[in-house]
């Protein structure tokens, strides 16, 4: 009697088992190639403008950020251009990093009215530069206060303090 071969153990993988597999791999793409285009580079662009044209959109983008008004003085200021690059100087950190927040929003304010996408804003910081004047209560009392310390007894005195 020939030799019984070894009972071998049947098993592997069920198809549901590896319809599901395919569903995962068709889920997240894999075994797949796919080729992803190049974005389409948009046109630039480069139209000539003057300095009328400039300044008129400089002074109207206060009107964008009508929430930031300690900032708007920046804008009725003429600043110098050169090369499409705007070089701003700022009185202080603070109203630097105010336009660097809001820097994105410029420029591509100004790239679209002055149709030229070269534009660049450069900030330079002058402490020399007089700073802005304080504009609300609280900041009214602190600059009185910073010019003469007898506002600052007076207040304590009198349990006068913004919240």
């Amino acid at each position: 009697m020939p030799a019984q071969p070894a009972p071998t153990q049947v098993g592997g993988k069920s198809l549901s088992s590896i319809r599901t597999g395919l569903k995962l791999k068709d889920t997240l793409g894999l075994g797949k190639q796919s080729f992803v285009a190049a974005p389409a580079q948009a046109p630039t662009n480069n139209a000539e403008y003057t300095m009328e044209s400039f300044l008129a959109a400089w002074v109207s983008f206060k009107h964008q950020i009508p929430s930031l008004t300690r900032i708007h003085y920046l804008f009725s200021k003429t600043p110098a251009i050169k090369d499409h690059v705007i070089r701003l100087e700022v009185p202080g950190n603070l109203a630097a990093q105010e336009i660097k927040n809001i820097e994105p929003q410029l420029l591509d304010y100004l790239h679209k009215n002055l149709h030229n996408d070269h534009i660049r804003l450069e900030l330079a910081v002058d402490e020399s530069l007089p700073q802005r004047l304080a504009a609300g209560n609280k900041e009214k009392l602190k600059a009185m206060a910073g010019k003469n310390p007898s506002v600052s007894s007076l207040m304590s005195d009198w349990e006068l303090f913004f919240e």
